[in-house]
């Protein structure tokens, strides 16, 4: 079950894939949230960077391949290759149209981590097995399946220290057979088209630092998108160009340094939101890894390239026509 709740808060995340692979556990609790009928309720924990803890519940409903999620009224609902977000009155379906090609080139989870398991306590009132996922032997998330099912009981992200950060956990749980979840019946489609290539002074490189491979390119509402996993936790760095206004950010952000430039890092239930602007452009990076994971990939991003005296020619021509179209 949490496997969904953390999957669904980024509109542009890709869900594990589906291969049969027994080594990873994140597979097998997507195929159980995939193909049992359950409700409950779950907690989300999590540390922020200034160590003030916040913690928010949730009730999930799932049934025939269809999960969604609420705190009372509806907030997401998500299927193997769609996503809808509920906000200012309506469902958004907001996956990329290329999301099952995505989740087919998500690399392996053991490619990162080295994963071990063994017999865990009861969760939410029923036994687990927990798999321990380390990088260079250190232990950086902890997943309690289901032993009977492989459903996600409980997931723990532990920071570079070896602290708990953040914590998805079941309060309870009833599985069943009778439909408690469905799809959306109307919603306003705004996934984002997919693409090939960018041009100039656009950037997708094809890794970023932490293991993160490139699996999705899009473009969305005006800035391109491009999405990275590293077989557990996703990336999707956004790029729009033109200059960065912190005055738009939301409140509570910290000074971090990203390579040469300042940036903004923000933290919420889902993970970690980092904005910085760099040459021409201004980057959003969004992951719902640990912090220092997801700093360490936003400093790997390349510098833009400058743009050539064409390209400032056709975008200064370009605001002019915006601007008489709209006079």
């Amino acid at each position: 079950m949490a496997a969904a709740v953390l999957a669904l808060p980024l509109g542009a995340s890709v869900t594990p894939s589906m291969a049969e692979n027994g080594s990873d556990p994140l597979a097998q609790a997507a195929e159980a949230a995939r193909s049992l009928t359950f409700s409950g309720d779950v907690t989300v924990s999590w540390i922020d960077q200034r160590s003030v803890s916040h913690s928010t519940r949730l009730h999930v409903d799932a049934g025939a391949g269809v999960v969604r999620i609420g705190g009372g009224p509806a907030l997401a609902a998500s299927t193997t290759d769609q996503r809808w977000l509920f906000r200012h009155g309506e469902w958004d379906l907001v996956s990329p149209v290329a999301a099952p090609a995505a989740a087919a080139r998500r690399p392996a989870a053991d490619v990162k981590y080295a994963i071990s398991k063994t017999d865990g306590p009861a969760v939410a009132g029923r036994p687990t097995t927990v798999s321990e996922l380390r990088v260079g032997g250190v232990i950086r998330e902890r997943l309690y399946l289901d032993r009977q099912t492989n459903l996600l009981l409980r997931r723990d992200l532990l920071d570079a220290a070896g602290y708990i950060v953040r914590t998805v956990a079941s309060d309870s749980i009833v599985l069943g057979d009778e439909l408690v979840a469905r799809k959306p019946d109307h919603s306003v489609d705004r996934q984002p088209a997919a693409m090939t290539a960018v041009r100039s002074p656009y950037r997708a490189p094809a890794s970023l630092a932490g293991g993160y491979e490139r699996i999705g390119m899009f473009r969305r509402d005006g800035a391109v998108q491009v999405v990275y996993s590293d077989g557990v936790h996703t990336l999707s760095l956004f790029e729009q160009s033109g200059r960065l206004d912190r005055s738009a950010l939301p409140e509570g952000g910290d000074a971090v340094r990203i390579g040469s430039v300042n940036g903004v890092r923000l933290e919420w239930s889902g993970g970690q939101v980092v904005v910085w602007a760099a040459g021409p452009s201004t980057y959003t990076l969004v992951g719902d890894g640990s912090g220092d994971d997801v700093l360490a990939a936003a400093g790997s991003v390349p510098w833009p390239a400058k743009l050539s005296m064409w390209q400032r020619v056709h975008r200064a021509c370009a605001g002019i026509v915006d601007a008489v179209s709209l006079g």
